[in-house]
């Protein structure tokens, strides 16, 4: 699954990261009896803002310490323990917080309370007026802006949400966070030249931390660019090498990107190196997800059946959370479908479709953002079946209303595979040219574009595609497949032209 399968997540956890961690600069004291705790406080927020946080944890833990009822070290343990997987204790701290509510400053109640209510399982209804109480009352205060823009961006108000955090430059325009976060928002209407504008400026903002170079190599990777993405990956290591030793959010984020760059490029064995690497550096359930899929489709692209087989980590990480483990049933099917053992994927597709039954008897939005990923499997099922108008069916209408889905580039790989065995070929081509028109470097659509050509018997086409083709796996690996099916167009061509 391509790099912007999980845009969505990555920006509301940047946002969250931007809102807890803001440092109250405009108005820094909050509410505690010990200046020494004050200063562990201070601290854990600077290493959650760079997502350190293991670390952050430490300074925390020693705040509390000093006093048991700093509620604001509480809320930052809260975030610290959710964005390191550790959910319970999560939720420990944060009640911990609402309980110490009454002992701090209005300000600081209304954002504990938001973040306790926060979230489609909490009560979000309540949580969307504390913030409008929060805005009205405090116009001038960071977290206001911030809040409000987390909420435009769940409307999927791009725009409006920019607004706010442009709010933020505004009222201060040395807060490094806020262009990171107008990065991944100009990234999301296609504004690549902005966002990489902005996330230079957090560079700036933010001298000799790491994740300006994780969110610029990101976002590089998403235009093609793989080998500025490395270059920008690698010098983060460089300032902070022990990323690739020490189990960390950051180190995972890094690792994980690195092996999407390979991946871009082609080269299956450094891709999976790195999204093993960053799988054993304990990355939390979004990290984990993006490194675990990509891992395993990299290994179905190329056809390594005995690594596939004999590396079963990542599917036990998981089959270990009922959240990820709908993952491991779209993961296994793929494998099926791939070995032409389409019973066995229809299996995995029930599976899955119990699986996300169950959990939305607790959470409906659990359907609407998981059915989407059961439709690609079930699509793709179809395809196997040559029964390509009803796949193209499935892909548009299940798959389509979802971000998870219609950002990643598998999914317009199979929806326009889909197109083309139908004989729909512009239909083929429209989504084809435009995930080129974001990144004109992806082979794999670019592959079927040749294929495309090919079979409308445009061969002039077919052959100028191809050239390009070539040039873009020039450093893959040889057992990629689109390899050998270029080779064989190719053979095809020299005989018709």
């Amino acid at each position: 699954m391509n790099k912007r399968v999980l845009i969505s997540i990555v920006i509301i956890l940047t946002i969250l990261i931007a809102v807890i961690a803001t440092g109250y600069r405009t108005q820094p004291s909050v509410t505690t009896t010990s200046p020494e705790a004050y200063e562990f406080y201070l601290k854990g927020l600077d290493r959650n803002q760079n997502f350190y946080h293991a670390e952050a944890i430490g300074f925390l833990e020693k705040a509390i310490e000093l006093d048991s009822e700093f509620a604001m070290a509480y809320l930052q343990l809260f975030f610290s323990y959710n964005s390191s997987g550790k959910y319970v204790k999560s939720r420990q701290m944060i009640e911990k917080a609402t309980l110490l509510k009454e002992y701090v400053s209005e300000r600081e109640a209304l954002i504990i309370e938001i973040n306790k209510n926060m979230g489609e399982q909490h009560n979000q209804a309540l949580a969307d007026s504390l913030i409008e109480a929060l805005y009205q009352e405090y116009p001038k205060s960071l977290e206001a802006h911030l809040y409000k823009a987390r909420l435009a961006v769940r409307e999927n108000d791009t725009e409006d949400a920019i607004k706010f955090y442009n709010n933020v430059v505004d009222i201060d325009e040395d807060y490094a966070p806020v262009y990171n976060i107008l990065g991944y928002m100009y990234a999301e209407l296609n504004r690549y030249d902005e966002a990489i504008e902005n996330l230079k400026k957090y560079a700036k903002k933010a001298p000799g931390e790491v994740n300006p170079y994780d969110s610029i190599g990101e976002i590089l990777i998403r235009v093609g660019r793989y080998d500025e993405a490395l270059e920008s990956l690698k010098k983060g290591l460089e300032i902070k090498p022990e990323l690739t030793v020490t189990e960390s959010f950051l180190g995972a984020a890094i690792h994980k990107n690195i092996g999407n760059a390979y991946f871009g490029r082609g080269q299956i064995s450094e891709a999976v190196k790195n999204f093993d690497l960053a799988t054993s550096l304990y990355p939390g359930e979004y990290v984990l997800l993006d490194a675990v899929l990509n891992k395993y489709l990299a290994l179905v692209l190329s056809r390594r059946w005995n690594d596939f087989n004999s590396n079963s980590e990542g599917l036990d990480e998981l089959d270990a959370n009922e959240r990820t483990k709908p993952f491991k049933h779209l993961i296994k099917g793929i494998y099926h479908l791939a070995h032409k053992d389409i019973q066995s994927a229809i299996d995995e597709s029930e599976g899955m479709k119990n699986i996300i039954i169950s959990l939305s008897e607790e959470n409906s939005y659990v359907y609407d953002r998981l059915d989407p990923i059961n439709g690609m499997l079930d699509a793709d099922i179809k395809i196997s079946q040559g029964r390509y108008s009803e796949a193209v069916e499935i892909f548009t209408e299940r798959c389509l209303k979802s971000d998870l889905t219609k950002h990643s580039s598998w999914f317009n790989w199979r929806l326009a595979e889909a197109y083309r065995l139908n004989e729909q070929y512009e239909k083929s081509k429209g989504i084809v040219e435009s995930v080129l028109s974001i990144n004109p470097n992806d082979y794999i659509l670019r592959s079927l574009l040749v294929q495309v050509y090919f079979n409308e018997g445009d061969y002039k086409s077919a052959k100028s595609e191809l050239k390009r083709v070539k040039s873009l796996l020039s450093q893959s690996d040889s057992d990629l497949i689109f390899n050998a099916s270029m080779r064989k167009i190719e053979e095809a061509l020299e005989v018709l032209l």
